[in-house]
């Protein structure tokens, strides 16, 4: 079996899981570490725990020059930043953050306020700040057969996706269409570990939102990351080469599938198979 589109796991995951493995080894790249903090860009397999409770509403978002990691939460006062330089804590000023839904920018007069420094552990980055005892660590994938809305607690960065994307109406009045009274099923397979299915699964979850009154049944499996992808009964079984991947299946015999470049356009891509029953 080749392995997935997203053979590459995000740089910034991986770092966590040799830092939680107490490895000392780090992937060489260039010297950043006196440059200026500026962009970072939102990530969603990273669980922030406060006081012993998983904070839901915490966003994370990195940055790989320099390398650190960005914190933000209802629960705190101000914005925390982690620099893997120095294991240093830092908190900003949440005025100087300017957030969207998968980047955040710092402004270039922003200062950095001393908070220590982190500890390492194999399960997780612990530190404290403003008397509240805060940990970070990777998220267990999402795996098996799950609906949307567990894909939508997960992580809400999903659902802002979702909720974002618009999906063409007339391609989706045709999916209607075509799929009437003809059970039909779409499972798309997928990797929550994987970024680019971070990002183009909410596009097939808005299109079963927008299709909720459809015949169609919308299912979702997660699949585990590299090397156990190539064990998954169900890659076996569907014999998937990538993810995200999905089956359309009729009367439970598969007619098609999306993968690769039919993700430019999932809703076109979809109607476009359906119009073949």
């Amino acid at each position: 079996m080749k392995m997935p589109d997203c053979k590459r796991l995000d740089f910034f995951v991986v770092l966590l899981l040799l830092l939680l493995s107490n490895l000392q080894w780090l992937p060489a790249q260039d010297d950043h570490s006196n440059a200026r903090l500026s962009q970072f860009v939102r990530i969603g397999t990273i669980d922030i725990s406060i006081d012993g409770s998983v904070d839901r509403k915490a966003q994370v978002y990195q940055s790989s020059q320099p390398r650190a990691f960005l914190i933000r939460s209802p629960q705190l006062d101000e914005v925390i930043v982690l620099q893997l330089q120095g294991n240093s804590v830092s908190s900003i000023a949440s005025q100087h953050l300017t957030v969207g839904t998968d980047q955040a920018q710092l402004a270039s007069d922003y200062t950095l306020k001393d908070e220590g420094q982190f500890e390492v552990s194999r399960t997780a980055v612990g530190f404290t700040f403003d008397g509240h005892d805060l940990k970070m660590q990777a998220k267990q994938d999402l795996l098996g057969f799950i609906s949307s809305q567990d894909i939508r607690d997960f992580d809400v960065l999903w659902g802002e996706r979702q909720a974002e994307y618009e999906a063409e109406t007339e391609a989706l009045q045709r999916v209607r269409s075509y799929s009437r009274g003809k059970g039909v099923e779409v499972v798309t397979y997928f990797g929550s570990w994987c970024p680019h299915c971070q990002k183009k699964v909410p596009e097939m979850m808005k299109i079963e939102e927008v299709l909720s009154d459809s015949d169609i049944a919308f299912r979702y499996y997660g699949i585990p990351r590299p090397p156990a992808f190539g064990q998954d009964p169900e890659a076996i079984e569907k014999k998937l080469e990538s993810v995200p991947t999905t089956v359309v299946l009729q009367d439970g015999e598969e007619v098609g599938r999306l993968t690769r470049d039919d993700w430019n356009e999932p809703e076109e891509s979809l109607a476009k198979l359906l119009a073949g029953l």
